[in-house]
């Protein structure tokens, strides 16, 4: 129920809990009140959240209780109790600085809000993914925790060592998920068949599409076409249905190839590729400085999609380029660096180091900067030219 865009969840979404009696169980947790400054309080705070991002991830709401039946037995079911007369913004940040100093490594990707519009006060609503980078340990006893439906307990030494491989294995999956699909590329074994040419390609890729105990997230399919256009498209671009999910792509004049498509994969991945842009100055053999800002739109675009369909972060994010071998950098019209800048990429394929998103509220041109000045490197510049000494998105200019 809590499962969309959580700046999206509202009074009527708390209600409805509450209407539909919905129970708590492994990856949701009602509690009267918020933590307070008691030792043990806080202790137990940072227990519960270690063990939701160990296991898969959830929502504790704040100011609701466990309802009890006439006999005084606790239910399982939520009623409102409210939270009284509190400062929201301070509460969350209290609450995110217990996390950060209780918990090693750092979890990423908490997000708290305050909901309003009740009688006695808000509730508080926090959500915890599952983490890319468990197990995590709290530090204030050294151990580590997980989630049943029955609520949390310590991992015993066995579990602790599976955590560990899982969580080493984890980013190899989509590495490799990465690399089976740059193979297929090249092999010419795409949805669309394309144009012949230069390629860049940009995987979005959800950790919780390779989580365990995560399936296909099939809201991804229940998105508007529309709402996932091709990079650099115009306004001729369409749309079917494949095996792997949804399709949206561009055809070329002759309407027998595309020059650009998004695969929107059944488990939340998407595949964005364009032939189009890397020419789009008309000089041969260049790639036009111009392809960041296009990126850069179309990652706000899809980004926006999969927060508003409930995927969760974080979200990898892969750029590669391929058969650029010979491409220099185009429409830079001062050097600054001297001749430097000049020189033509010297690889085929580039596949840039992925580069992590951990929340949807992240600005983006700050995220990609590290991987955008990979490939300026790669054509011999020290950085990318899109951004100022100090690291600021600043466009073609």
């Amino acid at each position: 129920m809590l499962e969309k865009a959580f700046d999206e969840i509202a009074k009527s979404d708390i209600d409805a809990l509450i209407t539909d009696e919905i129970v708590e169980e492994k990856q949701l947790e009602y509690k009267e009140k918020l933590p307070g400054d008691i030792s043990k309080e806080k202790k137990d705070f940072v227990e519960e959240v270690c063990s939701f991002a160990n296991a898969r991830g959830g929502h504790i709401i704040y100011g609701l209780r466990d309802k009890r039946d006439s006999k005084g037995k606790k239910t399982g079911t939520p009623e409102y109790l409210g939270l009284g007369e509190i400062n929201v913004d301070e509460q969350k940040l209290r609450l995110e600085h217990m996390v950060l100093n209780g918990v090693e490594p750092r979890i990423p990707g908490i997000q708290i809000k305050g909901v309003e519009g009740f009688d006695n006060g808000p509730v508080m609503v926090m959500r915890i993914a599952q983490s890319w980078s468990s197990p995590h340990m709290v530090k204030h006893n050294n151990r580590f925790y997980s989630r049943t439906s029955s609520g949390k307990y310590p991992l015993d030494v066995q579990e602790i060592r599976a955590e560990f491989a899982l969580s080493e294995a984890l980013p190899e999956r989509m590495r490799q998920f990465r690399a089976d699909r740059l193979a297929k590329i090249v092999a010419g074994q795409t949805p669309v068949k394309l144009n012949p040419g230069a390629k860049i390609v940009l995987h979005l890729v959800p950790f919780e599409a390779f989580a365990r105990g995560k399936g296909a997230n099939l809201g991804i399919l229940n998105l508007q076409p529309a709402d996932v256009p091709p990079i650099y498209a115009g306004t001729a671009w369409t749309h079917r249905y494949n095996f792997d999910g949804l399709l949206t792509f561009e055809p070329a004049g002759n309407r027998s190839t595309a020059y650009t498509y998004v695969q929107v994969f059944q488990g939340g991945i998407m595949e964005a590729l364009d032939t189009g842009i890397i020419q789009a100055g008309g000089e041969a053999k260049a790639l036009s400085r111009e392809y960041e800002s296009e990126l850069l739109r179309s990652l706000k675009t899809y980004l926006k999609v999969m927060n508003g369909v409930g995927v969760t972060t974080p979200v990898f994010i892969m750029l590669s380029l391929l058969d650029v071998k010979g491409y220099r950098i185009g429409g830079v019209n001062n050097f600054p660096f001297g001749r430097r800048g000049q020189d033509p990429i010297e690889r085929d394929v580039l596949v840039i180091p992925e580069v992590l998103l951990e929340t949807f509220e992240q600005d983006v041109a700050e995220v990609m900067r590290c991987a955008f000045d990979v490939v300026w490197n790669a054509a011999g510049w020290p950085r990318s030219m899109n951004y100022d000494k100090d690291g600021k998105w600043v466009g073609p200019r």
